[in-house]
């Protein structure tokens, strides 16, 4: 799938500084990495995506040079990939859970202070995760990807350089 000029710049303009990526752009990336199968399977967090969804992540990501996240990312992502208990087997969870720490080892991790996050945020609103990516996207200069269109709405409300996967997804 194509993408449009404005999305080919701001590629551009971040693919050297590098993409920071919330919990469930996350998420699809390591479901479909481990099986791309399992997208679809997954329950209700990835229901809306579909293999080829999980392929133009993996495409766009290829071309930044560097991609961050947080330990509050690895936290959720963690959290609901729990939930794949209910579709495979504890040696192949356990298997998917060892890929995570391949791919968190080729990710820069920032450590977004929760004191730097509690009361000057939207915290209320958005969480201590998605305020702290917003924060350091903003401050850090990097590219936030969500598919979560509050959140998009919210980092480039506060100035944060943002790109939201579902308009990659379903633009005419």
């Amino acid at each position: 799938m194509p993408l449009s000029d404005e999305h080919e710049r701001l590629i551009a303009r971040y693919r050297q500084s590098g993409v920071l990526l919330d919990a469930n752009v996350t998420l699809l990336y390591c479901v479909g990495n481990f099986d791309v199968r399992l997208v679809r399977r997954f329950g209700r967090r990835l229901s809306t995506y579909e293999v080829e969804h999980y392929r133009l992540l993996d495409n766009l990501l290829r071309r930044f040079e560097r991609r961050w996240t947080t330990a509050n990312v690895w936290t959720e992502v963690c959290h609901l990939s729990a939930d794949l208990k209910n579709i495979m087997s504890q040696e192949r969870l356990r298997s998917y859970f060892l890929g995570l720490s391949r791919i968190a080892e080729g990710w820069i991790e920032k450590l977004v202070s929760s004191h730097c996050i509690l009361g000057r945020h939207r915290v209320e609103s958005y969480g201590l995760t998605d305020c702290g990516l917003v924060a350091f996207a903003k401050r850090a200069h990097r590219l936030l990807l969500t598919a979560d269109a509050p959140l998009s709405h919210f980092a480039s409300n506060y100035g944060a350089p943002v790109l939201n996967f579902n308009n990659l997804l379903f633009r005419n």
